[in-house]
């Protein structure tokens, strides 16, 4: 019984050790100081489209659930969603959340969660104010970005440091807002270059649209757009990996999974829940 007992603990000591290698939560969702270079998009043959404003569609009460597993256990939890339609500074925004917080054994080793909301015009797209909580067992820091598009800035603050006014373009996303953004403006074989404000500085963000290919999801094949963005932000937060979303083709561009891949491992964050029906 004493040999049982003592088998059952190293194969948790050993589960402990690997899940705290595989899942550096930090890594990819805590955001640290790294100085990068810019550098040239990569060039390819896609006709290049800066999408304008436009009126998009969304529906109040959309949400999306993504579980990360390890094995059988689910070590992440994402979901996304529209909340409502409120007025700020007396324009009718989207207000849409989004949160990912650690599970299961990745929460006793770090027990990390995310909140973000994001205020998009409903009828140009633009975000009007974002805001995000970073909540580290009992530490907490904010970061709130307020788009002032009349006078082409945007006004950054973040816990413990200095307020940064930062120039923007009249199309500038943030981080969530895009998300939703390109959702609904994406067409097939067209590669698309936005700007984003998010850790007090501007992004350059390239993201190309392939022919759809055929996933495989819950028994199903479906027809999806294989996306994977190309900026340095993605290095400033996750690491190293490689981020590769499967959008479907039709009208909603749900997103049905993410992939976090690196050269020593592949984690996949694959849609649980989707409301409404």
């Amino acid at each position: 019984m004493k040999f049982l007992y003592f088998l059952l603990y190293l194969v948790l000591l050993i589960f402990f050790i690997f899940s705290y290698n595989l899942f550096g939560f930090s890594k990819y969702l805590l955001v640290k100081e790294t100085k990068f270079t810019q550098t040239q998009p990569t060039k390819s043959s896609l006709e290049v489209y800066q999408p304008t404003p436009t009126s998009f569609k969304l529906e109040v009460g959309e949400r999306l659930e993504y579980i990360f597993n390890y094995f059988f256990l689910a070590t992440i939890k994402l979901s996304f969603e529209v909340k409502e339609i409120m007025k700020i500074d007396n324009i009718d925004c989207f207000h849409i959340v989004a949160t990912a917080q650690t599970q299961n054994f990745l929460k006793l080793l770090k027990n990390i969660k995310y909140k973000v909301h994001t205020y998009i015009d409903t009828k140009n797209c633009r975000p009007i104010k974002f805001l995000k909580y970073k909540i580290v067992g009992r530490k907490i820091t904010e970061e709130l970005i307020d788009f002032d598009y009349s006078n082409g800035i945007a006004i950054w603050k973040y816990t413990g440091q200095p307020t940064k006014k930062i120039p923007i373009q009249k199309d500038t996303q943030d981080l969530l807002s895009l998300f939703y953004y390109f959702r609904f403006i994406a067409e097939q074989e067209k590669k698309y270059t936005f700007s984003m404000v998010y850790n007090g500085r501007v992004w350059p963000v390239t993201i190309e649209v392939n022919k759809p290919i055929i996933l495989k999801y819950k028994g199903k094949k479906i027809k999806v757009f294989k996306i994977q963005p190309q900026t340095q932000l993605l290095s400033y937060i996750i690491k190293g990996k490689t981020l590769t979303t499967y959008f479907t083709i039709d009208s909603k561009r749900i997103p049905l999974m993410f992939e976090l891949s690196s050269a020593k491992r592949l984690t996949r964050g694959i849609l649980k829940d989707f409301l409404p029906k």
